[in-house]
């Protein structure tokens, strides 16, 4: 799990507003062993991928302060960090859209922990 440069565990940025699914990531990202940094808005995260450099990142599509497509776009203009969406849309057309503004090929919408049992 180790980077190949560093040799540390890669680092993955949350960006996301609500407490409880930040609070989920943290707890099932941390006992695999990778280290983490978190936004609770967009601007924010955005300052802390530029800043951070991270491995991944996380990133809600629907965050108060902007929108999480444009977030992407912002961020594609000089990073090529992975994405792994998380989004409550799960239209095809919504799909399609954050492929287009650079999530990685692996984008789904997330299952709630109670529900994946």
């Amino acid at each position: 799990m180790k980077t190949r440069m560093s040799g540390t565990n890669p680092l993955i940025l949350i960006i996301e507003d609500e407490l409880a699914t930040r609070r989920f990531l943290r707890v099932a990202l941390a006992s695999q062993g990778y280290r983490l940094a978190e936004a609770v808005a967009g601007r924010a995260g955005l300052a802390q991928a530029a800043t951070l450099r991270p491995d991944l990142i996380i990133l809600e599509l629907e965050l108060r302060d902007i929108n999480g497509l444009h977030l992407m776009e912002q961020l594609r203009e000089w990073a090529s960090t992975p994405i792994v969406v998380l989004s409550a849309r799960c239209q095809e057309d919504a799909k399609v859209a954050a492929l287009d503004a650079g999530a990685g090929q692996n984008a789904r919408c997330p299952t709630a922990p109670s529900r994946s049992t």
